[in-house]
C-alpha cells in the first residue's frame, strides 16, 4: 500500500455543509480580515444573513467593537505571523438583539500547503455568565442578611469571649449545621430572585432559632447555617442545642421543596479571626464543623442526626434511633449516629 496520501478536494459545497453543522458560531477570515464563510449558527446567534456579511470586513464592517477590546490588535499581529491564538470572553453587543450577548471567541491561524486562513469560533456563554451574575448577587443578599442578624442578639457567652477582649478561644462546643436539602436541584429550574425569596426565608428562621436558644451563628450560605454552642454554659446547652435544632426543623416543615436536615457534633473548636471578613472577621473551625456539616447530608428532610458524643450528653431525656449503614462521607471514623426521635424537656419561652 502506497504511504503517499489520496487527494482529498474539498469543495465550498461541503466546506460550508461541515461549517453548518458546527454547534458554535463559525467565522473564516482571509489575511485583511475579510469574511469569506459565515456558518448558520452564526446568523442566527447575530440576527445577520450570511449573504450580507460575507465580503465585508469583520472588524470594520460587522464587529467593530472589537477594535476597543484586545481581540483587535491581537488579530492583526496574528494574521500578519500566521499564528493567530485568541481565546477571550466578553460582552458583545449584537445590534439585531436587545441586550449584549455573553460570548466566547476563539480564533486560530489554519494553512495548508498552498492556502491560509483564520478561523473565528464564537460561543454564547450568556447563561452561564448569567449563572454566575445570579450567584454573586445571591451571595450579596445573603451578606445583607448576615449584617441585618449582626445586629440582632449574640450568645452572651460568645459575646464575653469574642468581643470581650480575646482575639482568638478555644473552646468545647456542640456544633449544629443546618443543611437546606434540595437547594441544587430547586435552583436549577427557579428564578434566581423567587430562589432567594424562599432561601432567605428559610435561612432567617434557622438564625433566629439558633439565636434564640443561645447559640452563635457562625456561617451563613446559599445551602445551609452553622450554630455553634459553648458548653461553658453547663448541661443546659446540649438541650439548647437539640431544641434549637428542633425549631429550625420544624420552621421548614411548609418548605416541602426546602426541608431542613440537621447535623450535631461535639468536640472542641477554635475561634478567631481568619480572614472572614465578609461575615464579621471570624470564624469556628474544628473537627466538629465538618462532622456536623457531613452528618446533616446523610439524614432526610426534617431530620435530625447527632453523633455518639452528642447523645451521650443529652442523656435519657433524649430518644433516639441508631442509623446503620450509614457512612458520612469525608468523615474517617463517624462512630455511631443516631437520628433524634423525640426530645422529652418541658419547652420554655
Amino acid at each position: 500500500m502506497s504511504d503517499e496520501r489520496k487527494s482529498f478536494p474539498l469543495d465550498v459545497a461541503l466546506l460550508e455543509a461541515v461549517l453548518d453543522h458546527l454547534p458554535i458560531g463559525a467565522i473564516l477570515l482571509d489575511d485583511e480580515g475579510i469574511i469569506r464563510r459565515f456558518n448558520r449558527y452564526e446568523e442566527q446567534l447575530s440576527g445577520r444573513k450570511r449573504e450580507k456579511t460575507i465580503g465585508k470586513s469583520f472588524f470594520s464592517d460587522v464587529a467593530p467593537c472589537t477594535s476597543d477590546i484586545e481581540l483587535g490588535p491581537k488579530f492583526r499581529e496574528g494574521i500578519e505571523n500566521n499564528n493567530l491564538d485568541l481565546d477571550i470572553e466578553f460582552s458583545f453587543p449584537y445590534p439585531f438583539n436587545r441586550v449584549p450577548r455573553d460570548v466566547r471567541i476563539r480564533a486560530a491561524s489554519v494553512s495548508s500547503a498552498s492556502d491560509r486562513a483564520h478561523v473565528v469560533l464564537i460561543e454564547d456563554i450568556t447563561s452561564r455568565r448569567q449563572l454566575q451574575r445570579n450567584n454573586a448577587e445571591m451571595m450579596m443578599g445573603l451578606k445583607s442578611m448576615v449584617a441585618r442578624w449582626r445586629g440582632s442578639e449574640q450568645s452572651e457567652s460568645y459575646q464575653r469571649l469574642a468581643f470581650g477582649g480575646a482575639d482568638a478561644f478555644e473552646e468545647e462546643a456542640i456544633v449544629l449545621y443546618a443543611d437546606v436539602s434540595g437547594f441544587g436541584s430547586l435552583a436549577a429550574r427557579t428564578p434566581p430572585a423567587e430562589l432567594f425569596q424562599v432561601v432567605d426565608c428559610q435561612l432567617q428562621a434557622a438564625i433566629e432559632a439558633i439565636s434564640r436558644r443561645g447559640g452563635h451563628v457562625d456561617e451563613v450560605n446559599g445551602q445551609g447555617v452553622v450554630g455553634v454552642f459553648l458548653l461553658n454554659g453547663g448541661q443546659r446547652v446540649v438541650s439548647d442545642a437539640v431544641r434549637a435544632a428542633q425549631e429550625v426543623v420544624e420552621a421548614s416543615r411548609s418548605a416541602l421543596e426546602l426541608p431542613f436536615r440537621v447535623g450535631l457534633a461535639v468536640g472542641r473548636v477554635f475561634n478567631g479571626p481568619v480572614g472572614r471578613k465578609e461575615f464579621g472577621g471570624r470564624a469556628t473551625v474544628g473537627q466538629p464543623v465538618l462532622t456536623a456539616r457531613a452528618i446533616a447530608q446523610v439524614g432526610r428532610g426534617h431530620e435530625i442526626v447527632m453523633e455518639e458524643g452528642v447523645k451521650e450528653r443529652l442523656g435519657e431525656v433524649g430518644k433516639t434511633s441508631e442509623l446503620r449503614g450509614v457512612v458520612p462521607t469525608g468523615i474517617a471514623n463517624p462512630g455511631t449516629l443516631h437520628r433524634l426521635e423525640a426530645l422529652e424537656l418541658p419547652r420554655r419561652a
